[in-house]
C-alpha cells in the first residue's frame, strides 16, 4: 500500500478524475494520515480541513488545510492556507490568503520592507534589497 502522501499527491495528479472525489470523509481521513506522515501532531489543533471536492462540473471545487486561529468551520476565513483545486487533467496546488483577508498573518505580510501591491485580481508581495518578489493572481 502507498504512504498517504503518495496517494494524495497522485489524487491531485488525477485531478477532478480522482476516485475520492466526492468522498468527504475518506479525502479528511487522507489529509489526517498525510498530516500525521508529515508534520509533528502536537501542530495538528493549529490547522483545520476543508474539503468540497464535489463532482458535478460546475461546482469549485478544493480540499486543504488552513490556519485554525478563530476561523469558523465553513464560509470565509483569514490567514494563509494550503489548497488544491482539481480540474481535468490535474490540480492547481496554491498557497492562498483566506477570502477574509490576511488575519493572523498581517504582522508577517505588513513588516517594514515588505511592499504588498495590488492591481485588479493580482497582489505582488516584493522584500526591499532582496531582489525577490511573489505574485499571487486570482
Amino acid at each position: 500500500m502507498s504512504r498517504p502522501f503518495d496517494h494524495l499527491v497522485a489524487g491531485m495528479c488525477a485531478g477532478s478524475d480522482w476516485d475520492l472525489m466526492g468522498q468527504s470523509d475518506q479525502v479528511k481521513q487522507l489529509l489526517n494520515d498525510v498530516f500525521d506522515e508529515r508534520m509533528h501532531r502536537s501542530d495538528r489543533a493549529r490547522y483545520q480541513l476543508r474539503v468540497n471536492l464535489q463532482k458535478k462540473s460546475d461546482v469549485a471545487s478544493y480540499a486543504g488545510f488552513i490556519v485554525e486561529e478563530g476561523n469558523p468551520s465553513s464560509g470565509p476565513y483569514q490567514g494563509t492556507s494550503f489548497v488544491w483545486f482539481p480540474g481535468d487533467g490535474g490540480s492547481v496546488v496554491a498557497l492562498v490568503i483566506g477570502t477574509d483577508g490576511f488575519g493572523a498573518d498581517t504582522a508577517i505580510l505588513g513588516r517594514p520592507g515588505l511592499t504588498v501591491a495590488g492591481s485588479g485580481r493580482s497582489l505582488a508581495f516584493t522584500q526591499a534589497g532582496s531582489g525577490s518578489s511573489l505574485t499571487f493572481s486570482t
